[in-house]
């Protein structure tokens, strides 16, 4: 970056007030010094080559510039002027480090001048050295106090170092200076919020739409002093009288809506926009917000009919398409919805929740493999998304892919670090790999941050029950049905447990029905009643249950031991060697299942 050369400012220094910056008498006492020996006393040799150094600045040859400055500086060493030329010369030559020692060095010679000390905080602000800069630029105040510009430059400056109210006390002065200035009010006003000092806040909007009433920033500010105070009443009549001013003012409109909205004044969010909609056909905003009123206020079939006439009469704007699959999900269209994510995709492909709608439709109908591919080419596009590497690292995980999911889901965590689903997803992919220190300490993680999270609870009995640490894992169980004594995962999976124990058969079987009753689709469920009434010695019953378990999903090696166990009871033991044997072919490392096998051939 090239810089604005100060040389003929310098120039106009150096021939003015009698050359003083050249003069041999420079930094002698006052008394030793006269005005009419500093008007004469400089050096010919010195302006002449600064002036060719000014020449060839303005030609752009830096070089040249940098050697005739220098030159200069050789016939007057106390030129503060020619030290600073110098100075900007390395850094339009890319030496901004040189050109910073140089500056100093100049300001040194001559602490009074502003022009040197500006370059210098140029330079600070540009090598992000913010607090050299707010150092130069608060010295330069003190020597041109009424600089309206520097006390911008300088706010600014407390603002990127958060030093709000310093930011206030420049814009304070500015506003003085300046007189009326309806941006530097509103900066006010603004930072009053930021610091959250709510009274002067609202005195300085109020000050501000009273001189400018038409200013639509200043209503805002007032609405979001009230919202934040959470007088929500006080924001929506402030955000009323507002549009009663200027019906344009569209920002207030929106969150008159959302206001509206969420206190359940659906009317009056209709009217704002039925309004604007119906007086121009082609506000697609208007329109959009319309359907989406409807949406929240619970109208599907209003919102619907409007989003497909949108999608009539916009047929290239993806938003209309979206909330309509939207709908079409929640209603278990999954084709219409899936089509209808995929246009929205190919009209604007950098929608991540598209891509994440069609992945849960795959999820949903269970093709694995499409919701796989759809969130490959989705993570790949926006790699810094946690939902869409946690989703990624979810279906891998179920795919058995468990290291490439551990990969996605540690990433996940990593872009949000406090989402206790993605650490939970995570700690459920070292669960399944045996890594179970790991997938310990990220339930506990989450459980110190939420003791009720009740998946953490399910999670972390699962992992102390897999490795016979029934007394904590009982604690688990009991502590989740505290929390939901109706949920069906929780009641079969404290079930099965006290049923692999062979402990308390009665309490598992009421609680295993209960969770059948509540999901009789759940294969698990049946196969957890199955194997209770095993361990009871009703195996008629058990056959019965574990081949319902069997009906319904596809069967796991534990379930297909259990056919096994079962018929080896009845005494069919063809049948139990062929199911253990499709048992073994699912988990090859089962020592049991080995033995059994090697028992039956024996």
């Amino acid at each position: 970056m090239k810089f604005r050369p100060q040389f003929l400012l310098f120039l106009g220094v150096l021939l003015s007030a009698g050359c003083a910056t050249m003069s041999p008498h420079r930094g002698k006492p006052a008394a030793q010094s006269t005005a009419a020996s500093d008007s004469v006393s400089y050096n010919p040799k010195a302006v002449s080559r600064y002036m060719d150094g000014v020449v060839a600045a303005n030609n752009g040859d830096w070089a040249k510039a940098f050697i005739d400055f220098q030159e200069a500086f050789l016939y007057d060493s106390t030129s503060a002027s020619i030290l600073g030329s110098i100075g900007e010369a390395y850094a339009n030559l890319g030496r901004m480090e040189a050109a910073i020692l140089t500056l100093k060095k100049a300001i040194r010679l001559d602490p009074g001048n502003a022009e040197n000390r500006n370059m210098l905080a140029s330079f600070y602000t540009q090598t992000h050295n913010f607090a050299g800069a707010i150092r130069q630029y608060e010295k330069i105040l003190e020597l041109k106090p009424e600089d309206v510009e520097l006390r911008y430059r300088l706010a600014t400056l407390y603002l990127i170092t958060n030093q709000t109210d310093k930011a206030l006390q420049q814009f304070q002065e500015i506003y003085r200076l300046e007189g009326f200035n309806p941006d530097v009010l509103l900066r006010i006003g603004n930072l009053y919020l930021e610091t959250r000092n709510f009274e002067k806040a609202r005195e300085t909007y109020q000050e501000l739409i009273k001189q400018d009433p038409n200013n639509e920033d200043a209503y805002l500010g007032l609405g979001a002093t009230y919202e934040l105070q959470g007088d929500t009443l006080g924001a929506i009549q402030v955000y009323e009288n507002a549009l009663k001013t200027n019906e344009g003012f569209d920002r207030v409109r929106d969150n008159l809506v959302d206001l509206y909205s969420a206190q359940h004044l659906w009317q009056q969010a209709l009217e704002l926009y039925a309004k604007r909609a119906e007086a121009d056909s082609s506000d697609i905003f208007a329109r959009l917000r319309l359907a989406d009123i409807y949406l929240g206020m619970g109208d599907t079939l209003a919102a619907r009919r409007d989003y497909e006439q949108l999608v009539r009469d916009f047929p290239d704007d993806w938003r209309a398409y979206y909330s309509l699959a939207r709908i079409q999900f929640e209603y278990g269209e999954n084709d219409s919805a899936a089509a209808n994510a995929k246009k929205v995709i190919q009209l604007n492909e950098r929608v991540p929740h598209a891509w994440l709608l069609l992945a849960f439709v795959y999820f949903r109908e269970n093709e694995l493999d499409s919701a796989e591919a759809v969130l490959a080419k989705a993570v790949e596009k926006f790699p810094n998304d946690y939902r869409i590497n946690t989703y990624y690292g979810r279906v891998l995980s179920q795919k058995g892919k468990l290291d490439e999911a551990v990969r996605y889901l540690k990433r996940a965590t990593e872009l949000n670090p406090h989402d206790a689903g993605t650490r939970l997803e995570l700690a459920n992919a070292y669960f399944r790999m045996k890594n179970y220190n790991d997938a310990i300490a990220l339930c506990e993680e989450v459980l110190r941050d939420d003791p009720d999270n009740f998946g953490g609870i399910l999670l972390l009995a699962s992992i102390y029950d897999v490795q016979h640490q029934y007394a904590l894992s009982d604690s688990l169980y009991r502590r989740a049905l505290s929390l939901d004594a109706k949920n069906p995962v929780a009641l079969n999976n404290y079930a099965y447990s006290l049923a692999v124990q062979g402990v308390r058969l009665d309490e598992a079987l009421k609680m295993a029905e209960q969770a059948v009753a509540k999901d009789s689709t759940n294969g698990a469920y049946w196969d957890t009643l199955g194997w209770i009434y095993y361990q009871m010695g009703d195996y008629q019953k058990a056959l019965k249950y574990v081949q319902k378990s069997v009906e319904l999903r596809e069967a796991s090696a534990e379930v297909l031991e259990h056919l096994g166990d079962i018929y080896a009871k009845l005494g069919d033991k063809d049948r139990a060697k062929k199911y253990w044997r499709q048992a073994l072919e699912k988990d090859p490392e089962n020592q049991d299942l080995l033995k059994k096998l090697g028992e039956e051939k024996e």
